[in-house]
């Protein structure tokens, strides 16, 4: 794809430029080629774990320290794969209510196969929001569909609007696609889980009261007192142990948490 090439193009550039000077400092200092690329790309937000983990996916983890032996190809089939890595894609589509629209997605997902392509329609999953603000319709977004609770807040023409959304979208495509859009970037890119923190583990309340009050994103492979420090950087400070709730499970520091677990915090001199 044209916009990927550009990327990957745009990163070749920018570890060219001094590229050989790179080349030379591992083989003659014995400096590790992955540090030196991750201070190259550091304001690019690649990380150390990126690199490494494109080294050894390109087949290249064995040269990597005789960069200098590398071709041109190889450099390109590296940074290709380290783009795929620390900057994985997702395309939305927008504008899906026009004629044209539904071939056209067919096709570039045939020709796509390493990015994820969500058809959407912005415009759509707007009206439908202030619909609901109207209290005219129930609509959750990202569902199929949606339920006309009092006809008459709406108009003829917003009755008109709201069944070519269900006709020419929601029929078609499942939903509006904008939360989709959201949510495939959040957990199937990036790769993050959500995590419930309770302090009163049997009424899975905060201390106002309230039922499970906030849902944390945290990215795969966070520990417990990683977790905790999310919370307040005293939690993590003072952590003493955590509890998964819901198998009434107690939880070591370094216990790596689970998608929609609910946690309770323990900590000296401070709430759980």
């Amino acid at each position: 794809m044209f916009l990927e090439r550009e990327i990957t193009m745009w990163l070749i550039e920018i570890i060219k430029r001094d590229w050989d000077k790179a080349c030379r400092r591992v083989e003659t200092e014995k400096i590790k080629l992955a540090d030196l690329l991750t201070d190259r790309l550091s304001g690019l937000a690649v990380k150390r774990e990126h690199i490494l983990q494109a080294l050894l996916d390109s087949g290249l983890k064995a040269e990597a320290e005789k960069p200098k032996s590398w071709s041109d190809e190889d450099l390109y089939n590296f940074v290709n794969v380290l783009r795929k890595v620390a900057k994985p894609m997702l395309i939305a589509l927008n504008k899906v209510d026009r004629p044209y629209s539904k071939k056209f997605i067919d096709k570039l997902k045939e020709e796509i196969e390493e990015c994820i392509v969500v058809p959407c329609s912005t415009l759509a999953e707007y009206f439908l929001r202030k619909t609901v603000e109207k209290e005219a319709i129930s609509y959750v977004p990202g569902d199929s569909g949606y339920n006309i609770v009092d006809r008459s807040k709406l108009s003829n023409k917003e009755v008109e609007m709201l069944g070519r959304i269900d006709e020419e979208i929601l029929k078609v495509y499942g939903s509006c696609g904008v939360q989709e859009a959201i949510d495939k970037a959040m957990f199937d890119l990036l790769g993050y889980i959500v995590v419930f923190p309770v302090e009163d583990a049997s009424k899975l309340t905060d201390h106002e009261g309230r039922v499970l009050p906030d849902a944390f994103l945290v990215p795969k492979g966070t520990t417990a007192k990683q977790f905790a420090g999310m919370i307040h950087e005293d939690l993590a400070k003072t952590f003493i142990t955590a509890i998964d709730v819901r198998k009434h499970a107690r939880m070591g520091a370094d216990h790596i948490l689970e998608d929609n677990m609910v946690i309770k915090i323990t900590a000296a001199g401070a709430r759980g």
